[in-house]
């Protein structure tokens, strides 16, 4: 798994290069925090979120906040809830004492290619109301504030944990969502979208049994699940152990596991920015302890004896919570009141801790504690919820295909497919006269599959697998593409 790293990490280099996306500039969390990093330094600004562990915002190309949401409600730039931006559905809710404890129970993702069109996914969490739902923003209603124009939507009634995250196709374009079912015995199950331009596909299912003291679902549900920087890697957090898989952006297919197991409960996960450590935070239910804890990826010994404990919680019933890295590529974490029902403001949850050099080994990652200033309001557990918006494509991968055919000698010619879904047959329609020189169409592994279009460019389709596709056409003029769907 390891021997990939250096060449995995040069790729991905050269794929963010053209890569500017300011998405994760602005942050909200906690009890009315937050901050912007358009500065290179994070400065503080008040909002009107009030969340436990779920939170999530995004901002624009160029790092203006957009909106922000507790998995309740979703705010604009203003601070004001969106039109239609209340009761939206999240599970694990504690009415009159504190927002979702679902760890990463919100998650925003703008629709591909779309400039104006957000998902936002949501967990739900309760014994009443389970599975997965999303809600569609778009940003160009109520004079550019943005507005909620679908909400609360199905994408699967099935029970799941407490985590959920995404990491770019290796197309550069779409995306991969990821959560887990609920734990069954010792099995991990898990449940796998694709989202394009078009549609989400899925659910994709893949399963790992025989995991060594799977525990009880709440110790297995709880805690942070990320993506390396590079988004070969998928790290986790499972009470007293962290689950590390390789991850292949071209399927979504997670493979060669393996197991760290400490005798701490772990909670809160980041990867360092260039792959190749990784931080995890632990807690203690008796002891009312935390501890942050950094492993090594790439060195010459099991990832479990590179282990070292990089600070210890000095706070009384207070605890490290989630781990984020920031677009400066340095890791933040949480300090939380363990009780967050009792209110607390202190100096402790006043501020933030943060990992200057996460990319450095032992102590050299120089961990800060209490230095990122929130001024009166606090954080809780937990800190946005947030991809990479900035991972490119994965160059000379088997499936980048769709970024250079999308980006590469692009043209001005109108083009559409129908019917788009199909079933049976697809027809391209072009609107002005162009010599086609060669159409060739592909899966996403970036296969390409045998079509046949005749002189009027008609297609029979009914005898492929179903799923998602890609279109190439080569013109006089250049490269198209077009994204089709067989059911």
């Amino acid at each position: 798994m390891i021997k990939k790293f250096v060449s995995i990490y040069i790729a991905t280099l050269l794929s963010c290069s053209a890569f500017t996306q300011s998405y994760d500039n602005n942050w909200v969390f906690g009890d009315s925090a937050g901050l912007n990093f358009s500065g290179g330094e994070p400065s503080f600004f008040y909002t009107g979120i009030n969340s436990h562990e779920s939170c999530a915002s995004i901002s624009d190309s160029n790092g203006n906040l957009l909106f922000y949401t507790n998995g309740e409600k979703i705010w604009n730039r203003n601070n004001a809830v969106m039109p239609n931006g209340d009761s939206i559905h999240i599970g694990l809710l504690v009415p009159g004492f504190y927002p979702s404890s679902i760890t990463q129970g919100v998650l925003i993702l703008p629709i591909p290619e779309s400039d104006s069109e957000y998902y936002l996914f949501q967990i739900q969490g309760d014994s009443e109301n389970q599975g997965i739902e999303y809600s569609i923003v778009d940003m160009e209603l109520d004079g550019g504030l943005g507005d909620v124009m679908h909400k609360n939507l199905d994408l699967n009634t099935d029970t799941f944990c407490e985590k959920m995250q995404a990491v770019k196709h290796a197309n550069g374009r779409d995306w991969w969502l990821l959560t887990c079912k609920s734990a069954n015995d010792s099995t991990i199950s898990f449940i796998k979208y694709l989202i394009t331009p078009n549609a989400i596909i899925g659910p994709y299912l893949q399963s790992f049994t025989d995991l060594t003291n799977l525990g009880t679902n709440s110790s297995f549900s709880a805690g942070q699940m990320k993506f390396s920087r590079n988004g070969a890697l998928l790290a986790f957090t499972r009470s007293y152990y962290i689950e590390i898989w390789d991850f292949d952006r071209c399927t979504g297919e997670l493979s060669s596991q393996q197991t760290i197991h400490n005798n701490v409960g772990s909670y809160g996960c980041e990867f360092s920015s260039d792959s190749r450590r990784l931080f995890i935070t632990k807690t203690s239910t008796t002891s009312y302890n935390g501890w942050l804890y950094q492993y090594c990826l790439d060195c010459a010994f099991p990832i479990e004896e590179t282990e070292e404990i990089i600070y210890e919680c000095e706070y009384d019933y207070y605890s490290l919570g989630s781990l984020q890295i920031g677009p400066d590529d340095k890791i933040y974490a949480s300090i939380a009141h363990l009780n967050y029902k009792d209110h607390v403001y202190s100096v402790v949850n006043n501020n933030l801790c943060i990992i200057n050099n996460p990319n450095e080994g032992g102590l050299a990652c120089d961990f800060d504690t209490l230095v990122i200033s929130l001024e009166d309001t606090r954080v809780t557990f937990g800190l946005p919820n947030m991809p990479n918006y900035k991972l490119g494509a994965l160059e000379g991968s088997p499936c980048d295909t769709l970024l250079s055919i999308t980006n590469s000698n692009s043209i001005n010619i109108g083009i559409q497919i129908y019917p788009n879904p199909t079933s049976e047959t697809i027809k391209i329609v072009l609107s002005q006269a162009v010599k086609i020189i060669s159409i060739k169409t592909f899966n996403y592994l970036g296969e390409e599959i045998e079509i046949s279009f005749d002189e009027n460019l008609n297609a029979l389709v009914k005898n492929i697998a179903n799923g998602f596709y890609i279109t190439e056409i080569i013109t006089e003029k250049g490269k198209l593409s077009l994204s089709w769907e067989k059911l």
